[in-house]
């Protein structure tokens, strides 16, 4: 039964009891006395009971400078000190101080109590010592952290003076006792406890006291949690039933308490040393971290903790921690279940580069947003190494979605003639302005990933997944890199435009690169110029690839003679205005595709698409143009193709046929076989040209010994039985046999020489 009584009488008896302990203190330490201990334990938790009944009506939590606050929490401290510390193995828990474990003996003095609760299922009432009195503390405590829906009943059995003397003195401070000391009656206290796990719902209900919350989370989560590890798995003999609600309470504690105390407690409890946790302890609180992990906000708040606090730029931390966390817990039922509540944590945290850190973070230190953002590309990373299909899963069509939703609206709208869709149109491919530089950006980062684990898998995933929508990424960044009014041609920032952060010229020939843990970890930038670097990042990797993979990405692009601006909503924000300009219209996108491919290095990829654009100006209508028919469709799409072919070739073309040699040798042997080539006098100069540079790229290799055995042990041969051919050839003019006899000899004396 409650004591009758308001918040403020309860509070007055509280602030007594405290004064009485304090004067003690003066005479002798109460806690070396179990007596006097085990009488200030029944009051306190007396007294506990009733304001908790008072304080789970009010609706605004207590004010900490308020005399309640200091008052509560003293009390919840007396509690703790007296009824769950001393019943903690060592290791367990939180050092208080010296006195914590001078109460060991405190439930022999209790030993005249038994706890009658709906819990124990048994005939007679449990004797409450030992771990029956580590429970009941517990209850009463958790009592202040989620709303009650029954109570145990505390009973005093009084066998003994010493408990009669105790239940008498107890009742100065508000203990409901009836004066009748015969030693046979008894007296009932109601203990409040938390609901059974049937009646546990939500978290609304679970943290249902507003004005005691924020007390019980900041001070004594971990105290709460160590009990219930204690009953629960605990090496302490233990009523199953305690232990089976113990695991209960702190499961639902893990499933639904706030995530970033219980991550903190739980370090907390695991960093203790002088003595440390023992072995189950760890490893329970191991369990639960994995299961913490899995929840909304769980993994940055580990990741915090982890990391937070080492020094900037520790990479073998960020992968140890990232390795660490990319194994499924044993906890867990299966892979794809762990993956399905990691990855779209993940997302979010590769974007610390581009969003303010309070829109992810809150309010956190620039080194600690840094080592965070390392570790989660690290920690991504090595998720495709391990789990390829379930990383395209969860990270790639997530990622992917916006762009993969654009590009859909672009050929809607090309097929349409429509500049943006009318009201009501295809809005399941609407995508925000933010959506798609947010997708750029996460791609941006693992692509540029350097070397760390799974990397190369990560890439390799991610511009498989890009080949849909690659060209439409050139065309954007093409754009805008000409319209936009912050870059000029010329300029260092035109060059940035087409590098991008991640990427750098001279990179790429070992691999791309990332930018590495000591730069700045954000930089307030506009959504122009982050799309800008991440489109430069992003259309690098694209040409970067083998040219098997390249080539289906690039071709359409350069082959694409449309003016038309890339479609962009314009609610969509100040790209849509850039992009309205148009200056791009005056710019030439074979030159802009030349300076990204010399910039790759991908010379392999020059030579494909020159031999691209030849095979189709070769097997073009030629009687168009004789027949002065260029203003057809035909006629003009062959001019396009012949200055695209001028243009290339110039740019990057002569350079490529010295590069790749093999290649190179590969496209002119065909041409020159080719009785549509030795037919146009204009296409064989050109081929004759390309075989010049060919010859000059030999030459520049003579002091690769590997490379001119092979060269001289093939292409050679190949090439001077090429041009053996053209100058017998009657069909082909005087002058350029002559050209080619000259070549042929040219090829004779290298091979000669070799």
């Amino acid at each position: 039964m409650a004591a009758s009584g308001s918040k403020e009488d309860f509070l007055s008896r509280a602030r007594s009891l405290l004064a009485s302990i304090n004067s003690r203190k003066l005479k002798g330490n109460i806690f070396q006395n179990t007596e006097q201990a085990a009488e200030t334990l029944c009051c306190a938790i007396h007294l506990l009971q009733n304001l908790q009944r008072c304080l789970v009506r009010e609706t605004f939590p207590l004010d900490p400078s308020s005399s309640e606050w200091k008052t509560l929490k003293a009390l919840l401290e007396l509690l703790i000190r007296l009824g769950i510390s001393p019943h903690l193995s060592p290791g367990v828990g939180i050092l208080r101080d010296k006195h914590q474990d001078d109460c060991s003996n405190i439930s022999f003095h209790l030993s005249g109590l038994s706890i009658s609760t709906a819990w124990l299922q048994s005939s007679s009432a449990a004797p409450l010592s030992g771990m029956p009195l580590l429970f009941l503390c517990a209850e009463v405590l958790a009592s202040f952290f989620w709303m009650s829906s029954t109570c145990a009943t505390l009973i005093y059995t009084t066998h003994r003076k010493s408990a009669e003397t105790l239940i008498r003195e107890s009742d100065t401070f508000g203990s409901p006792i009836e004066q009748r000391l015969d030693g046979t009656k008894t007296s009932p206290l109601d203990i409040t406890c938390p609901p059974m796990a049937g009646n546990l719902q939500d978290e609304i209900q679970f943290l249902q006291i507003p004005s005691t919350r924020q007390l019980a989370m900041k001070f004594f989560l971990w105290d709460l949690m160590s009990a219930y590890l204690q009953l629960g798995f605990g090496s302490c003999e233990t009523d199953e039933d305690i232990s089976h609600q113990a695991r209960v309470r702190l499961k639902y504690m893990v499933e639904h308490a706030p995530v970033e105390q219980m991550v903190v407690a739980s370090f907390v409890l695991l960093n203790r040393d002088s003595p440390t946790p023992p072995p189950w302890i760890r490893a329970e609180l191991g369990k639960q971290l994995s299961n913490l992990v899995m929840r909304k906000e769980g993994l940055v708040t580990i990741l915090q903790e982890l990391v937070g606090r080492v020094p900037k730029g520790s990479v073998e931390s960020y992968d140890k921690v990232a390795g660490h966390l990319a194994k499924v817990p044993k906890s867990v039922t299966t892979t794809d279940e762990y993956l399905k509540a990691l990855c779209p944590q993940l997302l979010p945290l590769l974007l610390l580069r581009h969003k303010p850190r309070d829109s992810v973070l809150g309010e956190i230190s620039l080194a600690t947003l840094n080592n965070i953002f390392h570790t989660s590309v690290s920690l991504t990373c090595k998720i495709f190494a391990l789990e390829p299909k379930l990383a395209a899963k969860y990270l790639i069509q997530s990622m992917m979605r916006p762009l993969l939703a654009l590009n859909s609206l672009q050929k809607i709208m090309d097929m349409a003639g429509n500049l943006e869709p009318a009201n009501g149109e295809h809005t399941d491919l609407l995508v925000s302005e933010n959506e798609v530089v947010d997708s750029l950006v996460q791609l941006s980062v693992l692509l540029t990933a350097g070397s760390r684990q799974g990397s190369l898998a990560a890439r390799e995933a991610i511009l498989l997944e890009a080949k849909v929508f690659a060209p439409l990424l050139l065309k954007l960044h093409f754009q805008l890199a000409s319209s936009s009014p912050i870059i000029s041609p010329g300029s260092t920032k035109h060059a940035s435009a087409l590098e991008g952060k991640g990427v750098r010229k001279g990179f790429l020939n070992n691999g791309l690169g990332f930018s590495g843990p000591s730069e700045q970890a954000y930089e307030d930038q506009s959504n122009l110029s982050e799309l800008i670097s991440c489109l430069a990042d992003v259309v690098m990797a694209e040409v970067h690839q083998p040219l098997e993979s390249a080539l289906p990405c690039v071709l359409p692009f350069l082959l694409d003679h449309t003016l038309d601006v890339v479609r962009w909503s314009q609610e969509w924000g100040e790209v849509w205005e850039v992009l309205q300009l148009k200056n791009f219209q005056s710019r030439s996108h074979v030159m802009y595709l030349s300076r990204l491919l010399i910039m790759a290095e991908n010379w392999k990829l020059v030579v494909a698409l020159m031999g691209k654009l030849l095979h189709m100006i070769l097997n073009a209508p030629w009687s168009l143009l004789k027949s002065g028919c260029a203003e057809f469709p035909e006629g003009s799409k062959l001019l396009r193709y012949m200055q695209d072919f001028e243009e290339l070739n110039s740019e990057a073309g002569i350079k490529a046929l010295e590069h790749d040699i093999h290649g190179a040798a590969c496209l002119v042997e065909a041409l020159l076989e080719d009785e549509l080539v030795l037919r146009n006098k204009d296409i064989m100069e050109l081929v004759l040209h390309m075989v010049y540079s060919v010859l000059k790229g030999i030459r520049a290799s003579r002091g690769n010994e590997s490379l001119t055995s092979n060269v001289h042990g093939s292409v050679l041969i190949d090439l001077l039985s090429s041009l053996q051919r053209v100058y017998v050839n009657a069909s082909v003019s005087e002058e350029l046999r002559q050209m080619s006899f000259t070549l042929a000899e040219e090829v004779s004396a290298l091979h000669r020489g070799s």
